[in-house]
């Protein structure tokens, strides 16, 4: 039987036996040499019957971009003199050191340096030259939607009766009767504990109050952090916009609530806290980044024998925080690491976020009464810092031998019963007067966490990679309009995901069987495929598991384009290229970084279709 190499690349079936013929293995063959067919699940909840043509449209996934016109002259030579201002800034400041970046600073988009360098000029004013040039000699051709998909889209869009949606934990495009998707907004926030109804957003009283906080810690705000917290967007607040994601895994069908952030109030304070506060987090020994880190740490763990392992969930953790206790947590855990006027203002600003948090849905405003503010920067911050400090607080146990957390998500190895687990994991329950519940699972060798199987055996980790069996796998279809290296990119860190959560060869292999095939549904060539596959073989796997990316604090210069079928042929890269070799000509020049395209996207099927502000028939 042919097993296959370690650093093979190919990516199928390692049981099929090895032969000379040069012959297609049919038998092997057989559900891959079908017709390629955009595969996508669509989960119809509606009274409306979709038609073939919008059935087919909703199948390409809601990330895919349909072709569409590209951007005009004036835009394209506006962004060439948006990289003109970026080299002369950078020039300008170029014997300034670099200090680390400030979140916080406000950006000026219309400031010029006052001095000009000439030979920057004249550079600059060449280039613009044969840029205009360009772009009078290539006439960028439109692309046009099909017209049975553009109907379809049409026909989606303007549909009043029915709502479309991303399912949650990626199952798939939901279709939903209005009706229903309001019902089940409205019995969610009917939950008198949760939220209730109010008259009026008190706006200007709590803007007032804002104001007076910082203006209070002026001497522990920075002049350009009080700017940050007090700036006001340029079309005024807005209160936070609550949707809901269809969660189809759940029978009966329940709903995740989701709040956005953008514009309101609280923004920039909560991004604030968020950056003060995460620091504090990344000191918690229980604090799990990813997936990765839990590989990096395991694979070195040797638990004693007949150790088990052990997963729990917090059940809907941020509405389930009792704000006094939490607020009171928060104020202990902060206390050692800042001075007493800051934990002060952290403390005060965290006690208004909470407390103060409104929302809208079909024009009504209510206020959230418990648990944290969802949707804003500080609230996952909030809940880790909360559960982290209920973890500090009791006194190590001699069974737990390993212990980490993800938010709500927690992982241990465990050396006693089953029992004496169950009760030490009590004070969560205990801590909070019962509002935080877990859901808790066990067992001797194998458990799903996140996106791994994690395995226990004869004392040592290995691992899978976990899937869920409602996944859809809704990649970026091969017909999408996005630039080929982001499908190339796509493929190859997927490939490198897999490569990190498979301990074995042939678990990997098993892997690219399944990927390849599921890229074939979503309209990936075969041969881009396996040109792919050839760039991540299994031998590499430990340089990638501990392998640690530098970060660079270097400001690119970049050039903005939005990308469709026709613009790689203004040959803009060359011409950046050529802009960089007559910079390193000037020795003033020559430290400038070399500047690159960056592609931004045209609008996905997703921004056509998909409202979260529900608007009444």
């Amino acid at each position: 039987m042919w097993l296959g190499h370690h650093t093979s690349n190919f990516p199928f079936s390692p049981y099929m036996k090895k032969t000379r013929s040069k012959k297609p293995r049919n038998k092997f063959w057989t559900p891959l040499l079908s017709k390629p067919i955009i595969s996508s699940r669509i989960h119809n909840h509606s009274d409306y019957s979709l038609s073939k043509h919008e059935t087919q449209l909703l199948r390409l996934g809601l990330k895919h971009i349909l072709p569409s016109s590209p951007p005009s002259s004036p835009i394209l030579l506006k962004e060439f003199d948006s990289l003109s201002r970026t080299l002369r800034l950078r020039h300008f400041f170029k014997d300034v050191d670099n200090p680390p970046l400030n979140p916080f600073r406000l950006p000026n988009p219309t400031w010029q340096p006052p001095t000009k360098y000439t030979p920057l000029e004249n550079i600059i004013a060449k280039h613009q030259t044969i840029f205009r040039d360009t772009l009078h000699t290539h006439k960028l051709k439109s692309t046009r939607i099909a017209p049975h998909l553009s109907l379809a889209l049409q026909s989606l869009k303007n549909n009043r009766r029915i709502i479309i949606l991303p399912a949650d934990k990626n199952v798939g495009v939901c279709v939903l009767n209005k009706d229903t998707y309001y019902n089940k907004a409205i019995e969610h926030l009917s939950d008198a504990n949760t939220y209730k109804v109010v008259s009026h957003y008190p706006l200007e009283e709590l803007s007032y109050r804002l104001k007076n906080i910082v203006n209070n810690h002026l001497s522990t705000l920075s002049t350009i952090e009080a700017n940050y917290i007090l700036h006001k967007p340029s079309k005024g607040y807005q209160v936070c916009n609550i949707y809901f994601l269809p969660k189809l895994h759940k029978n009966p069908i329940g709903f995740r609530p989701i709040c956005s952030y953008n514009n309101s109030l609280f923004e920039q304070a909560s991004k604030w806290l968020h950056h003060q506060l995460m620091p504090i987090l990344l000191l918690q020994k229980q604090y799990l980044k990813d997936s990765h880190s839990l590989v990096q740490t395991l694979e070195h763990l040797n638990p004693p024998p007949n150790s088990f392992i052990f997963t729990f969930d917090v059940e809907s953790l941020y509405p389930s925080i009792p704000p006094k206790l939490g607020l009171e947590a928060l104020r202990k855990i902060i206390t050692p690491h800042f001075s007493a006027s800051k934990a002060n203002l952290i403390y005060t600003l965290s006690a208004l976020t909470l407390e103060y948090h409104f929302l809208s849905f079909d024009n009504v405003i209510y206020q959230q009464i418990k648990g944290t503010a969802m949707g804003s920067n500080f609230s996952v911050v909030y809940a880790c810092l909360f559960l982290a400090h209920l973890e500090n607080s009791q006194s190590p146990h001699p069974n737990l031998f390993y212990f980490t957390r993800y938010i709500d998500d927690a992982f241990g190895v465990w050396t006693g019963t089953k029992l004496e687990l169950d009760n030490y994991l009590k004070f969560y329950s205990t801590s909070t007067n019962n509002c935080i519940k877990l859901t808790i699972t066990t067992s001797p060798f194998r458990l799903p966490f996140l996106d791994l199987w994690i395995n226990l055996e004869n004392s040592h980790f290995s691992f899978n990679c976990y899937q869920k069996p409602q996944n859809a796998y809704q990649y970026l279809s091969f017909s999408s309009d996005h630039p080929l290296h982001l499908k190339r990119h796509f493929i190859i860190n997927e490939l490198k995901r897999y490569l990190i959560r498979e301990s074995s060869p042939l678990g990997f292999l098993r892997m690219k069987r399944l990927f390849f095939s599921r890229l074939v549904k979503r309209g990936y060539p075969r041969s881009f495929i396996l040109e792919n596959y050839k760039k991540v073989l299994f031998g590499a796997r430990k340089s990638l598991v501990y392998r640690r990316k530098p970060k660079s604090t270097l400001m690119p210069v970049i050039f903005k384009l939005r990308y469709t079928k026709d613009t790689p042929r203004l040959g803009i890269h060359d011409m950046l290229e050529n802009l960089h070799t007559d910079l390193l000509i000037d020795p003033q020049l020559s430290k400038l970084p070399r500047p690159f395209i960056c592609w931004t996207k045209s609008k996905s099927i997703h921004s056509f279709l998909v409202k979260t502000k529900y608007k009444s028939i």
